[in-house]
């Protein structure tokens, strides 16, 4: 059965995350995170109040995806004999490691 407030729910909600789940869900921290989004290499966040930012579930699903696909590529390239190496590289954030 249902009710009025089921019915008018979106078949797929796209929910903010904050830093700590994507940290978390990429495995890179807050320093590489921001150096790639300034590179445009990374979604960018959401302003969701003056002092809070987030990113949209499906965009870091989406990019940890294309990530992977170009890891599998660049991987089966290799294994092929193949030398190029389109396998992204995750720079270190000036000023050291991580």
């Amino acid at each position: 059965m249902h009710t009025t407030k089921e019915a008018s729910r979106p078949a797929e909600l796209d929910p903010f995350l904050r830093l700590p789940f994507v940290e978390l869900a990429t495995g890179i921290k807050k320093s590489l995170i921001y150096a790639l989004m300034k590179r445009g290499e990374f979604p960018r966040s959401v302003q969701i109040t003056p002092r809070c930012v987030a990113w949209r579930k499906s965009r870091i699903t989406q990019w940890l995806e294309d990530t992977q696909a170009a890891a599998d590529k660049a991987a089966a390239a290799q294994a092929a004999g193949d030398k190029a190496t389109d396998a992204p590289q995750l720079p270190l954030p000036e000023g050291g490691a991580q």
